[in-house]
């Protein structure tokens, strides 16, 4: 608590041309708070640590914005416009689209810079209030509420972030005088006298009663197709009828030939899981036997290049391209900037003509049982951990 006392002339500076020459801000220096707390009060080995600290959760929260990003743009977006797009094909544009993320992330730090203050901690704060509510609030329907449709969720997130889109611009769009300057605020009143906690709020009402009402006037999902998808039917274990495949009988009005289709997967379901749990032993035998197979016949392939070679020594191996013995297809030479391309990447060799080979397959989940013991372990533990979370929050608060 000595901590802004000490720091007055720094953090808790009241001049703008004060604040201007200690961090570069002519409405305060909050930013650099923690940072000078970090510095001037702990010593050496805490410095580095929390320093190490520090770094390690600004990479965690990048790592995880970009992965989570790039793997929604190549699996849903990329994937509608090459539909035969293989695994490596969906590699490298995910890993293409996380640096043209952190593009768009360095050419927006001028933006942050230059908003109200530049305090960052208001900044994000402000961003999650206009962005967040409305995908939170159409996760907690479709999670919760069964007669939530596709028209409604997507025209609920469109709507949702319309408008705190333009919140966000108007908010923005406007420099506040500084406190020494007594000037009046020329932000309109409806910004101005709402702050953007209450305007979260309102966003996630409004989202909500937009979902609701097209939801309610276009027509349901079917229910078969909504198997693990929500809370009420987690625990089902029915195949899942594919949403596009019931989707396309609607319009071609065949409900006939759906029903059918539905029962056919359903006892195609069963009859496969009963079968992989009745031969997955024999499966195991079965690919053990292969590998062996392909073992023996590298080792005499092998052996008879040696004889060959040890009979006739003037028998010389030509440069050329590298054949397989268990596959006798030869092994191309990768030019080097397409290895340089490769190796950026991640991938290698070995498993790129693999992954070329085919394309994304998803495999359909049918239960989410877990052990009741680690259930029982892991919500003991999120009560300590919210527990403790709260007993910090009032203490030091």
């Amino acid at each position: 608590m000595m901590f802004p006392f000490s720091s007055s002339d720094t953090v808790g500076c009241a001049d703008p041309d004060v604040c201007m020459s200690v961090c570069g801000s002519e409405s305060g220096c909050s930013n650099i708070a923690y940072p000078t707390l970090v510095i001037n009060l702990m010593p050496a080995g805490a410095r580095g640590m929390m320093l190490a600290v520090m770094m390690a959760a600004l990479m965690s929260s990048l790592t995880s914005i970009f992965n989570s990003s790039s793997t929604i743009f190549a699996m849903d977006i990329w994937t509608r416009i090459r539909k035969q797009a293989s695994e490596l094909e969906i590699m490298i544009v995910g890993r293409l689209f996380v640096l043209v993320l952190v593009v768009v992330s360095i050419v927006w730090i001028p933006v942050i810079q230059a908003s109200q203050g530049s305090e960052l901690f208001v900044y994000i704060q402000q961003v999650s209030s206009f962005m967040q509510p409305p995908i939170c609030c159409i996760f907690i329907l479709g999670l919760f509420w069964e007669r939530l449709n596709e028209a409604g969720a997507f025209f609920g997130l469109v709507i949702g972030m319309l408008i705190g889109l333009v919140r966000f611009i108007v908010e923005y769009s406007y420099t506040l005088p500084n406190c020494v300057e007594n000037l009046p605020d020329p932000r309109p009143s409806i910004v101005k006298d709402f702050h953007y906690l209450y305007f979260s709020s309102f966003l996630f009402v409004a989202t909500g009663l937009v979902a609701i009402g097209i939801s309610l006037m276009t027509k349901p999902i079917d229910r078969r197709c909504l198997q693990r998808l929500t809370w009420w039917t987690r625990h089902s274990e029915e195949p899942r009828l594919d949403i596009d495949d019931w989707l396309a009988s609607q319009s071609t009005g065949s409900d006939d030939n759906t029903s059918d289709a539905a029962s056919t997967e359903k006892e195609k379901g069963v009859e496969m899981e009963n079968l992989a749990k009745s031969n997955g032993k024999a499966e195991e035998a079965g690919l053990s036997e292969k590998i062996a197979n392909k073992k023996a016949e590298s080792e005499q392939g092998d052996a008879l290049v040696t004889a060959n070679s040890n009979e006739d020594p003037e028998v010389q191996i030509e440069e050329g391209p590298v054949t397989d013995h268990l596959n006798k297809s030869p092994i191309l030479r990768v030019a080097l900037p397409r290895r340089m391309v490769y190796w950026c990447c991640g991938i290698e060799e070995d498993n790129k003509t693999a992954l070329a080979s085919h394309t994304v397959q998803r495999n359909e989940m049918l239960s989410i049982k877990e052990d009741p013991v680690w259930s029982k372990v892991t919500n003991c533990f999120a009560i300590l951990s919210m527990a403790a979370t709260v007993f910090l929050f009032v203490f030091f608060g």
